[in-house]
């Protein structure tokens, strides 16, 4: 049997367990394949979560705040990730997508990040920080799984 080559993977961090480890067998990959290695970091807050009342919308202000806070936390595990990545001769291509809540849910920011820079395997953790434990597969990764355009492996 023949063996595909790979030049383009992707890995989706949030931070939790499931993405560092999803992180760490990329990095093995990417090395195993001598292929590009591309992290992306999704910052999906919605304005009524940080509403100080019960059916408003957070200020613009608060969510300033949030946004920064977020890409501050993303910005230490891309860093982390990225000094992993180098010790193990891997190049990492970082990036931290800020999602309006009109826009694109994470899982169709990530297909569509895969699909325009023509990326050939995903890699997922199975659960990220979605507060739900007791399911096999998080709603993130099965969406992936289930669309993306190209292989998907999810790590657990």
């Amino acid at each position: 049997m023949k063996t595909r080559k790979i030049s383009k993977i992707l890995v989706a961090i949030d931070g939790s367990h499931s993405s560092i480890e999803a992180a760490k067998h990329a990095v093995e990959l990417a090395k195993k394949y001598n292929a590009e290695l591309f992290a992306l970091t999704i910052i999906n807050t919605q304005p009524w979560f940080y509403s100080s009342t019960l059916y408003g919308w957070a200020s613009s202000e608060t969510m300033e705040r949030v946004h920064e806070s977020d890409i501050n936390a993303a910005q230490i595990w891309l860093d982390r990730i990225k000094k992993s990545a180098e010790d193990f001769g891997v190049i990492l291509q970082t990036k931290i997508s800020l999602v309006p809540y009109t826009q694109s849910s994470t899982a169709g920011t990530i297909i569509n990040y895969a699909e325009e820079n023509h990326i050939e395997l995903i890699v997922i953790g199975t659960r990220g920080y979605s507060g739900i434990k007791n399911t096999l597969l998080g709603s993130v990764a099965l969406a992936v799984l289930t669309y993306s355009h190209c292989p998907v492996l999810v790590i657990k």
